[in-house]
């Protein structure tokens, strides 16, 4: 019997793409969606880290966060590229809440409320991403930046360390490197 994978995993996104749709969401004056591809693709942040994120946390070259999933505090320092797309979003600010991703009544909105958001995002822009959610964005910041090492093992020792990953063979299965191998090694026949 042939068992078939079903994934709901969520895959990494091109770089280019997102900054892409994170530039014509701008030019919509979209500016919430821009962030909310843009923020955890820079920083790496789970959903549950950045939801929270209030609009004074964004104005220095670092933030500190409290990851709610190991409890371990990050020091995240704000590229100039994050930093330029906040600036430009921050028109946004319309103070119905200090938070930048408040629903309608100044609260900050669901994972389930992202993700159905960030769906529509993918159908809109034809991205093309199979299981479209927040988590694609992390993957997306810790795929771009293997890539931005040579794929070294330098890299997933950075990549881990910034992710909190309590080794590098999380990180080798985080980013894909088992799976790929995998599939490259039958590919290959």
């Amino acid at each position: 019997m042939i068992i078939t994978k079903r994934s709901t995993a969520a895959d990494p996104i091109q770089w280019d793409l997102l900054q892409s749709v994170i530039t014509q969401l701008i030019e919509k004056k979209r500016y919430r969606d821009a962030l909310m591809l843009a923020i955890p693709a820079y920083t790496g942040l789970r959903f549950s880290d950045y939801s929270g994120l209030k609009w004074g946390d964004l104005k220095g070259k670092e933030i500190l966060v409290k990851e709610k999933k190991t409890g371990k505090v990050r020091e995240i320092t704000l590229s100039e590229g994050l930093k330029n797309i906040v600036s430009l979003c921050q028109q946004e600010n319309n103070k119905k809440s200090d938070f930048i991703f408040a629903n309608n009544s100044g609260k900050v909105f669901s994972i389930q409320y992202a993700n159905q958001h960030l769906k529509r995002i993918n159908i809109e822009f034809k991205m093309n991403i199979k299981n479209m959610q927040t988590h694609c964005l992390r993957k997306s910041f810790a795929a771009t930046l293997w890539d931005r090492y040579d794929r070294s093992e330098e890299g997933l020792i950075i990549i881990s360390k910034i992710l909190n990953h309590s080794n590098i063979s999380i990180t080798k299965k985080y980013i894909g490197i088992t799976d790929n191998m995998v599939r490259a090694a039958y590919n290959s026949l």
